[in-house]
């Protein structure tokens, strides 16, 4: 039992994914009944289509309105606890309309007001869980991470759920909303239990949230593969949206496989996609994560041609449990690749605008698909998802490099060494290097053997000096001379620094894995995060409001020269300053 608990879930994932998987898993549960009780409630009260058909647009509205504000809030606030409080609110939501249906007062309205508010709780309750992984689990991990979430999401939310839901409302309207909002509360209760990276969460900076959006969209459009992920996912999401709007008409003219045989297609699908999620940790020690991502390009290219062919329902399902594995295998891969490029203070924004481009996508697809079936028949979406894919198959495929070139980054879990934030500002560089090091203490405490301590010990002492010597190098003379009222702030961070540098070499006094050790260790490690911490609250806020973004941009490309130049703190004296002197020699 503990080798199968070990190969699902390896021990070095942590005991916080675990919390955070078993969180997922019912709140999926809970989100899986719902996608059959939800539209069986909906018919209850109405036979009109276009209430019907409103009830699904109100679902997918809020990522649209919403969706990059609740980026912007998952970079700005503890994010454990925004999702337990969105999560409480959507049991709250729940439980309403659990109450009006036992009374006999629910009505179309109140329906429609319901799933609207869930729909925007659960845009802000997505958007933060999907940062908390990359504070959780190393980098080179996440993929195995994401296989495991997206495993937990296939089977209890796509094949599951949806029975179980039509079970209960066959018991009773009220009963999957009571057991839905159980199970949310309970996921709620899970993620309390998380313990994230000291210091990791707290309120990040005080601009208005307009700018901190437009800090996300200027970082995704300056990095090529997440650039090149959000453009593809938005391309591919308007092809494939057009080809499944109607695939419901699809089984039952051009298959004649009728409701049961339209639900057998969703199925076989998800089957496939529960094989690809299990095999993903084998497939990608075999390929590349840049040719995985043009294999799945293929694939679906040649899915929607195959099922424009096709009259054959088994030939059918052979292409969607084919089509299964592919979408759920790019899923892990996309998120993977997004999570190891994305520097931890820009995880929720950059999610909130691949997300809209997913959404986005599948609307404009819909839409699109609609209108194409009416003028031309039912496999006309098919032969425009066939075309419109295949084109920009071979537009975008140069692109994909970027994506085998992040897979080649993404192995490194120190500071300072990955790409992906060369071309965006010094204060992002500098908090995409704290999360780092919060993320390097939180790794080191789960090792035992001495001496991968001391070899990753070593690795992080000389990471936090290059970080202390280039901030002092490059940073804080122009903080003193750019922003107002920055000597004190500098004086302390100076003193910080220097009570580092002394808490680092009491480490290095004592045997590696000792009691003294650990103690000493300990002490650092909240020297360390006590100034990431006040450095990120008091000093980079103010510079990034007074110091032009062409100067952030310039100042950014000198730092990590300087990283460059005096890796594994090459060339570095390690020298205390004296934090008076060094102010009144860069003020003047």
């Amino acid at each position: 039992m503990s080798r199968l608990l070990e190969t699902v879930l390896p021990a070095r994932l942590g005991r916080g994914f675990r919390w955070l998987l078993a969180s997922s898993w019912v709140s999926n549960l809970g989100d899986g009944i719902a996608l059959s009780a939800g539209p069986l409630l909906i018919a209850s009260q109405t036979r009109g289509p276009f209430l019907v058909a409103l009830a699904v647009v109100l679902q997918q509205l809020p990522w649209l309105v919403f969706g990059l504000y609740a980026g912007a809030l998952a970079d700005r606030l503890d994010r454990r606890l925004l999702v337990v409080v969105v999560d409480l609110l959507r049991a709250g939501v729940l439980l309403l309309l659990v109450g009006s249906i036992a009374t006999g007062v629910v009505s179309v309205p109140l329906v429609l007001l319901a799933v609207f508010s869930f729909a925007t709780a659960e845009v802000f309750a997505d958007t933060t869980s999907g940062t908390l992984l990359p504070m959780l689990v190393p980098r080179a991990d996440l993929g195995l991470a994401n296989a495991r979430l997206q495993t937990g999401f296939i089977t209890v939310n796509q094949l599951a759920g949806p029975p179980l839901g039509a079970f209960l409302f066959a018991a009773g309207a009220a009963w999957p909303f009571a057991a839905q909002a159980v199970l949310v509360g309970l996921g709620a209760l899970l993620v309390s239990r998380l313990v994230l990276p000291g210091g990791v969460g707290e309120v990040r900076a005080r601009q208005p949230l307009r700018q901190d959006i437009a800090e996300g969209l200027r970082w995704v459009v300056h990095h090529p593969a997440v650039r090149t992920l959000v453009l593809t996912i938005t391309i591919f999401n308007v092809t494939f949206g057009a080809a499944w709007a109607v695939l419901v008409l699809y089984a039952s003219d051009r298959l004649g496989m009728g409701p049961v045989g339209f639900g057998l297609l969703t199925t076989v699908s998800a089957v496939g996609g529960l094989l690809g999620t299990t095999a993903y940790g084998w497939i990608t020690r075999r390929v590349s994560l840049g040719d995985l991502m043009r294999v799945g390009l293929v694939v679906e290219t040649l899915t929607h041609l195959a099922l424009a062919l096709t009259t054959s329902p088994a030939v059918a399902m052979v292409i969607f449990f084919l089509f299964g594995v592919h979408a759920f295998v790019w899923g892990t891969t996309a998120t993977t690749v997004r999570q190891r490029a994305v520097p931890d203070v820009l995880q929720g924004r950059v999610s909130s605008v691949y997300r809209l481009g997913v959404y986005g996508g599948l609307v404009a697809g819909s839409a699109l698909g609609g209108l194409i079936a009416q003028r031309w028949g039912i496999t006309a979406p098919f032969w425009f998802a066939f075309v419109g894919s295949a084109v920009f198959c071979v537009l975008i495929w140069g692109q994909l490099s970027h994506i085998a070139h992040a897979d080649e980054e993404s192995e490194d879990p120190l500071p300072g060494q990955g790409a992906g934030v060369a071309d965006f500002d010094i204060t992002v560089l500098i908090r995409s290097e704290h999360d780092a090091f919060r993320r390097a203490f939180t790794e080191i405490e789960g090792l035992t053997d001495p001496e991968e301590l001391g070899r990753r010990w070593r690795e992080l002492s000389d990471q936090l000096e290059v970080h202390a010597a280039g901030e002092e190098q490059v940073f804080y003379p122009e903080l003193l001379q750019d922003v107002d009222d920055s000597e004190g702030d500098t004086e302390h961070a100076v003193k910080d620094h220097n009570e580092i540098r002394e808490t680092t070499r009491k480490v290095d006094d004592h045997e590696v894995g000792t009691d003294a050790w650990w103690e000493a260790f300990r002490e650092a490690r909240e020297a360390t995060v006590d100034h990431l911490g006040e450095e990120e609250s008091d000093v980079l806020p103010p510079f990034q409001e007074q110091v032009d973004e062409d100067k952030r941009g310039e100042l950014g490309m000198r730092w990590m020269k300087f990283l460059e130049d005096h890796e594994n703190a090459k060339g570095l004296s390690r020298e205390e300053p004296d934090p008076q002197e060094y102010v009144q020699e860069h003020s003047s």
